[in-house]
């Protein structure tokens, strides 16, 4: 009994742990089905990153080729990251590429990975309240920031692949299709 309350206990720990950085990642409190609607805030400017060697890893569509109304994901990552935060990137990329190969090639959709510790990042990191990894989409209607959301259930799914990438392509969906989230 006792070791399997142990196994149970290092189990939840364990999917909080960013082992690479040797702390814990704080989850967050809120309601991961949470929208943020920011209706005047301008889009984060994707077509330089902050630094030469932060170039973004997997964004498909140069930045001359996005449609003026489109949808945006992010991937927020610490500089030094453990097995759990490169499995957040490389499925959040995986059910993008399965679900929206046209998306993506079209412009309709943007990936961007960053290093949300890289100095410059501060002002998206501040805004989007990214303290750990992190998979942010973002609505987009001509310049304006429609509406935003941080996929916070990425913690809770990472262990379930299927569940996982069914997740980011049912918000990324809601998103493409003009809707908003929680409606």
């Amino acid at each position: 009994m006792r070791s399997r309350l142990l196994i149970a206990l290092f189990t939840v720990v364990a999917g909080f742990a960013c082992a690479a950085c040797q702390q814990l990642e704080d989850v967050p409190a809120s309601d991961p089905t949470e929208a943020h609607a920011t209706s005047t805030a301008t889009p984060p400017d994707v077509a330089a990153p902050a630094s030469a060697d932060a170039a973004p890893t997997g964004s498909p569509a140069p930045a001359d080729r996005v449609e003026p109304s489109h949808v945006m994901v992010f991937y927020f990552h610490r500089t030094i990251r453990c097995e759990t935060c490169l499995k957040f990137e490389a499925l959040t990329e995986r059910a993008l590429r399965d679900a929206f190969a046209d998306e993506l090639a079209s412009g309709r959709l943007v990936w961007q990975v960053m290093d949300f510790e890289e100095p410059g990042n501060e002002p998206l990191t501040s805004k989007y309240g990214i303290f750990e990894s992190s998979v942010v989409a973002l609505k987009l209607a001509g310049e304006s920031e429609v509406e935003w959301k941080k996929l916070d259930a990425i913690w809770t799914l990472v262990g379930d692949e299927g569940a996982f990438m069914d997740y980011i392509e049912s918000e990324v969906s809601a998103y493409l299709a003009g809707g908003q989230h929680g409606q």
